[in-house]
């Protein structure tokens, strides 16, 4: 069976061949018009991330060309990239990629996607039904939107779900994502199946960021193995415009206009159950026209309440839920939603209801002459239907929203980390030597330094460059429990593009501790204002604290103090010095945070830490670099024990990374567990202990003649066979170009 699912006569693989290789070249076209810049990666191989960028479309052909296929997947940023970012890999695909496009890279926004896909386990393709009801969708998607005024998107088999692209053009800022966040709300509140549906189909919420990336149309996509209920299949161009016409402002604000947080009515103002259709009728709003879909009912209103010259661009939506929500597709009425009508339409609800409501809390209680005030809560039912606005990153995968506490031993280099942070964040550039941060107001209490020795700092820091307007230091500050909450509440009303508060140190700012209380309990307290205002302000508080002098396995208990610091805070950093390896580790946990450690090198020259990488490939990587210059100053072969006592460390981590040393070719066995170095040349070019973003990269120029077949993870299978085929189909730009040298694949594919 699996034959027969697999295997294609040779004419049908010549002729997919052909039109896959056409598909590739339209989709590259369509990205890189306008000489925009583009990144091809491809995910999850044997040589990590396979990335490159280019802005040459010869280059692209041909490289994606070479992948289809012998990779899972080859994916295409859908907006243009910065073009300084074609340093990293011009115009060729390189190994193992540290670095790919981030949603601050790319230079403006082209296009608007909209992702289908069934609702299935994670890391299997669908089977056919499941493909082919996400294509249904799209197209229902794409009638609605040809009803509403829109011009014609590009309609994309993703090879188990479907794509729609409308072009757009909108600056990459905050405000063009939230904008592009709150369409696909609306079109998910529209068309999203229900989860009793089979098979259900989903609109992608998550697709909204800048550096949105896509399946290269035309190219394979191999999710977990190819079974005949869930075979791998070509993504494929189904319909594309020879111009996409630009998708207008005002359409998208209407779009987005049309969700807003369904509103649950549960009783009505008479104290009956409330019913939208007996309301609407009461109220004399006429009608144009009733739409079901799976999760909702639209009414389309004859004319927006608000404004009648708006005609049939109104509606009110009815959940299934029970939640209801009001837009128009009208900019001027964006603000409207369902209170505001129920205000315009039926002054004074919100009193008679409120009263009822209270009316009916003394009468299941039987008290009649008490008033009794119930807090606001919610239901598990309604917290999992509630959406939630992800984390705000002040410093990507660094400094998360809320409190944060630093912590390390003094004199280590904590207050030049906060400057660094201070300044890529009121700068808008870079934290820690690479990571892209947007530009904010900061204040930094750096209560142990003096204005002299503050500008000594921040001169060096700074390099000749001007300080930035938005950064505010104080070196004096009130205690917390003495009015110094007071002054930060007031300082953040006054500053309202502050995302960044820097206290050095916790120990000059909180409050004097109380032996009556309990250390646990003084400690909570200490910090537990501040958490309140950093979550009342969506901000990022960072706090500097010290280690304990004795050491422990557990992270959390090296921090000075009790347990109630690490608790009250929503993250923790710990700086640690780590001799002989890198200078530095940063280690990051918390509540929204994923548990990582950092790489750190202190540059002295402009006294700021870099990050090196994940300290823990670095750990690695620094141990493989010891063992490669233990070999490499020998004049005899050696065995790991040798190595182990030379080093001084544990013999059997030490073979571990010889046999990992030797799979990668770097130094070669001999009789039984005697190592030396291979010819497989400079080991130094091999492990950069400086950079291991760059660790093991090894690309070679493109062959002068293509191979006839390339190796495959699943070279036996044989709708593969003869796949290579596609190498020579693309003549298109191929035929008497001059081919950039360095652009041509490494010696193997995975």
């Amino acid at each position: 069976m699996d034959q027969q699912v697999n295997s294609q006569p040779t004419n049908q693989v010549a002729q997919l061949t052909q039109e896959s290789s056409n598909d590739i070249l339209r989709a590259l076209k369509l990205f890189m018009s306008d000489g925009n810049i583009i990144e091809l990666r491809c995910p999850e191989t044997k040589k990590g991330t396979k990335s490159g960028y280019f802005d040459n479309l010869n280059a692209a052909v041909k490289w994606t060309t070479f992948l289809n296929g012998n990779v899972p997947f080859v994916y295409v940023t859908i907006n243009p990239v910065n073009p300084d970012l074609l340093a990293r890999a011009a115009n060729r695909i390189k190994d193992y990629s540290k670095y790919t496009t981030g949603d601050n890279d790319i230079v403006r926004r082209r296009f608007f996607l909209i992702d289908l896909d069934a609702e299935r386990p994670a890391g299997i393709s669908s089977t056919n039904e499941e493909h082919e009801a996400a294509l249904t969708k799209a197209l229902l998607i794409r009638d609605f939107f040809k009803e509403e005024g829109w011009p014609e998107p590009g309609l994309f088999d993703s090879s188990n779900g479907a794509h729609l692209l409308f072009a757009i053009d909108l600056p990459n800022d905050e405000e063009s994502k939230k904008l592009i966040e709150k369409c696909l709300k609306s079109i998910d509140a529209l068309f999203s199946d229900d989860k009793n549906q089979k098979p259900r189909i989903l609109v992608d919420q998550k697709v909204f960021n800048a550096a949105r990336i896509v399946k290269l149309y035309g190219t394979w996509s191999q999710k977990g193995d190819s079974t005949p209920e869930r075979p791998h299949r070509l993504s494929k161009i189904l319909s594309l415009p020879e111009k996409l016409e630009i998708v207008s402002v005002d359409k998208l604000n209407s779009l987005a206009a049309m969700y807003v947080e369904p509103i649950r009515e549960t009783k009505g103002y008479s104290g009956d159950d409330f019913n939208l259709e007996t309301w609407i009728k009461e109220h004399n709003l006429q009608v144009y026209k009733t739409k079901s879909w799976k999760n909702a009912t639209i009414y389309v209103l004859e004319q927006c309440p608000f404004d009648s010259s708006h005609g049939r661009d109104s509606r009110i939506t009815k959940f299934n839920n029970g939640g209801i929500s009001f837009g128009c597709f009208h900019n001027g009425c964006s603000g409207n939603d369902w209170y505001a009508l129920r205000d315009l339409i039926e002054p004074g609800w919100k009193d008679r209801k409120e009263n009822n409501d209270f009316q009916k809390n003394i009468q299941s209680n039987n008290l009649t002459n008490k008033k009794i005030k119930i807090p606001t809560g919610f239901t598990a039912s309604q917290l999992m239907k509630t959406e939630f606005k992800d984390p705000l990153w002040v410093i990507s995968g660094v400094l998360c929203e809320g409190l944060s506490i630093l912590a390390g031993k003094p004199k280590l280099g904590k207050s030049w980390l906060c400057l660094n942070f201070a300044v890529a964040v009121a700068a808008g550039g870079k934290a820690l030597g690479n990571i892209s941060v947007d530009k904010a107001e900061v204040l930094y209490l750096a209560l142990e330094d003096t204005p002299r020795r503050l500008k000594k700092r921040l001169a060096i820091v700074l390099q000749d460059t001007p300080a930035p307007e938005g950064f505010y230091i104080f070196n004096d500050w009130l205690k917390t429990d003495r009015g110094g909450l007071e002054q930060l509440n007031n300082w953040l009303l006054s500053h309202p593009k502050c995302k960044l508060v820097i206290i050095d140190t916790l120990a000059k700012i909180r409050k004097a501790t109380n032996s009556i209380n309990g250390i646990y309990q003084d400690d909570y307290a200490a910090i537990e204002g501040l958490k309140s205002i950093a979550d009342k302000y969506g901000i990022a508080i960072l706090l500097v604290h010290h280690l304990r002098k004795m050491t422990s396995e557990d992270p959390l208990e090296q921090v000075s103090g009790s347990t109630g610091l690490t608790g009250a805070a929503d993250a923790l950093m710990i700086l640690k010095r780590e001799r002989g390896r890198a200078d530095a580790s940063l280690f990051i946990t918390g509540r929204d945070i994923e548990e990582t450690g950092k790489a750190l090198e202190f540059d002295k020259a402009i006294c700021t830490w870099c990050v090196l990488g994940d300290a823990e490939e670095y750990r690695m990587t620094e141990e493989r670099r010891e063992i490669l210059e233990v070999l490499k100053n020998s004049k005899e072969i050696m065995t790991p024990k040798e190595i182990s006592q030379i080093l001084r460390k544990n013999v059997g981590a030490v073979r571990k990374l010889l046999i990992t040393l030797e799979c990668a070719g770097l130094i070669k066995k001999v009789g039984y567990g005697k190592y030396f170095i291979g010819n497989s040349g400079d080991s130094s070019n091999s492990i950069h202990s400086g950079n291991s973003g760059n660790s093991s990269e090894r690309v070679t120029e493109l062959p002068q003649e293509l191979p006839q077949e390339l190796p495959h993870e699943n070279a036996g299978s044989p709708e593969r066979r003869g796949f290579s085929e596609s190498v020579t189909r693309i003549t298109a730009v191929t035929e008497n170009d001059n081919f950039l040298a360095g652009c041509g694949p490494g010696d193997s594919w995975q």
